[in-house]
């Protein structure tokens, strides 16, 4: 079954491609929908690939803002998906363990 949200995504992305064919973001995050939609691991295509990897950078500054924030919690959990996405990434890694100093700091531990 798909996702409504997937639809309006990919309708809006197919527009964004057919208004500006250059926009390699667009292009990159549709073929990563198209991809999601049709029941393909992201993870087994090149277009998927590079969406999720975006999509863990993305993540990593919402995390960055978050802990910033004080947000320890918030951005433990981004940083979790993150990892779980990349396990190799050294500044989610770094991140994480400052963000657990600080969310155990902010409660007295």
């Amino acid at each position: 079954m798909l996702d409504g949200d997937d639809v309006t995504a990919r309708n809006l992305l197919v527009k964004a491609v057919e208004i500006d064919p250059q926009n390699g973001e667009a292009r990159r995050m549709l073929g990563g929908v198209t991809a999601r939609m049709a029941g393909v691991r992201l993870e087994d295509t090149n277009a998927g690939r590079q969406y999720m990897a975006h999509e863990a950078v993305d993540m990593i500054a919402c995390a960055r803002e978050a802990q910033a924030d004080g947000q320890f919690e918030l951005a433990i959990s981004l940083l979790r998906r993150a990892l779980a996405i990349d396990p190799t990434n050294a500044e989610a890694k770094s991140l994480m363990v400052t963000a657990e100093t600080l969310q155990s700091q902010s409660m007295g531990y």
